[in-house]
């Protein structure tokens, strides 16, 4: 779920990199401010040391980093890498328990999904919370299969194509939202073959070839 996360500081570069000329522009502006995010910073890192939680050190980088810009750069340079600053969050991988808690309720959406699907083909289906019983097959939706793989992907090309996109902000942010059903629909569709699949050619086709592939 989280494999584009090496892109993600290389998009940050390129973005701050296209900005180059309006950054070089403004002077450098010594800002103390940038103090307070360091503090932050270095009080998440005391936390996240202290309960191994990864994620409060991910957060305890990015203040650091952002509190250091804006002690050397500025406010006025600041605002120009603003978003690039804020995408670069997307590298970091959410929490254990939010990440469980989304994947399980991706999984009960994609598979009531998926179940109306397969009645849609006139198949004989029978869902028991995360389980599609086919009578030949019965389909488990595990966490991997949950899309949640789908969902970040997708959440985070259209959070970057909002940014490049010339349009209002009620259509960045539409843009940004279609991500969630586009990734629910894709993964029912993705179930919803492998059950055909399982049905016209067999369980060893669903689960071997198409399941890889």
């Amino acid at each position: 779920a989280y494999s584009h996360c090496f892109l993600v500081p290389f998009i940050t570069a390129y973005l701050i990199w296209k900005n180059r000329g309006d950054i070089a522009t403004l002077p450098s502006v010594t800002s103390w401010k940038g103090l307070i995010l360091l503090g932050f910073g270095a009080v998440l890192f005391w936390l996240g040391e202290l309960g191994a939680e990864y994620y409060t050190l991910y957060i305890s980088l990015w203040l650091t980093t952002v509190g250091l810009c804006w002690m050397h750069l500025g406010s006025s340079k600041l605002k120009l890498i603003s978003f690039p600053l804020a995408f670069s969050l997307t590298m970091f991988p959410l929490p254990y328990f939010l990440n469980t808690t989304i994947a399980l309720r991706l999984r009960i959406i994609s598979s009531k999904l998926a179940t109306f699907m397969i009645q849609s083909l006139c198949l004989p289906v029978y869902r028991q919370g995360n389980i599609i019983d086919l009578g030949f097959i019965k389909l488990q939706m595990l966490e991997a299969c949950s899309g949640l793989n789908y969902l970040i992907s997708l959440l985070v090309l259209c959070l970057l194509l909002s940014y490049q996109l010339q349009a209002r902000l009620w259509k960045k942010v539409y843009l940004v939202l279609s991500a969630i059903p586009l990734a629910i629909f894709a993964n029912s569709i993705r179930i919803t073959l492998t059950a055909l699949l399982s049905y016209l050619f067999g369980t060893d086709v669903a689960e071997k070839f198409y399941d890889s592939f």
